[in-house]
């Protein structure tokens, strides 16, 4: 029975990344070609470092250095993660402008 919820589990996460790198996959600009969301890099404060990956993985260093990974998927100005250890699910809105991110009611800085 273990083995069995084990394995749904590794289906579920396969299917949550492939949707997230579909989400993540043509940004839109006018020449055809790919572009990044533009919460892609690093962004810090002192809470930590959100890093924010084309292929919709994110980790968040805390302060203290202890990792977190996650899937996100965008939607609009609305940013969905996932956490890979426990697959809770958090939706929140996002806004990138120039070199600030304002996320989790929190100002980040691009790194």
């Amino acid at each position: 029975m273990k083995n069995t919820i084990k394995f749904l589990g590794l289906i579920a996460l396969a299917a949550v990344i492939g949707f997230s790198m579909a989400a993540c996959g043509d940004g839109g600009d006018d020449d055809g070609g790919d572009k990044d969301p533009p919460i892609v890099g690093s962004w810090g404060n002192n809470s930590g470092v959100w890093t924010f990956n084309n292929n919709g993985t994110a980790t968040f260093v805390s302060a203290d250095n202890v990792t977190f990974n996650f899937t996100y998927s965008i939607s609009g100005d609305q940013i969905t993660t996932i956490n890979i250890a426990n697959q809770i699910t958090d939706t929140r809105s996002f806004n990138v402008s120039g070199n600030t991110l304002t996320y989790y009611s929190a100002t980040w800085t691009k790194q």
